[in-house]
């Protein structure tokens, strides 16, 4: 994962989640790991939830995407059985659970957001 880059030497893509960093040139490795803490509070936990799930929705809103009322609560399980089971979250104990659950509810308010925003906005 890119996190540090020259000014000028990069810059961030377009897309409104998981955005990327465009590189000139080729990127090196630090030497020491670099600790990155995404949340400093539960807050900020909800918060970011509620974020990424609004602007997934209206990436999705944009590409064409169109989802039914099953969508959210079925990929909403899905979520959280493959982060839970399949990557293996629960040898991290409570954590994977936690983030098991994290990753659940964003995809639930993504699809429940995307087909809030169907209901309400004409097709693209």
């Amino acid at each position: 994962m890119l996190r540090l880059f020259k000014r000028g030497k990069g810059h961030f893509s377009d897309d409104l989640v998981h955005e990327s960093v465009k590189l000139q040139g080729a990127a090196g490795r630090l030497s020491s790991p670099l600790l990155h803490y995404s949340y400093m509070s539960e807050a900020d936990v909800h918060r970011k939830v509620e974020q990424y799930a609004a602007a997934a929705a209206m990436q999705m809103r944009k590409s064409g995407r169109v989802v039914t009322r099953a969508d959210a609560p079925v990929r909403a399980g899905w979520a959280f059985f493959r982060t839970y089971f399949l990557r293996l979250g629960f040898l991290d104990g409570s954590a994977g659970v936690g983030i098991a659950r994290m990753n659940a509810r964003t995809t639930y308010l993504k699809y429940k957001k995307l087909k809030t925003l169907q209901s309400t906005q004409p097709a693209l």
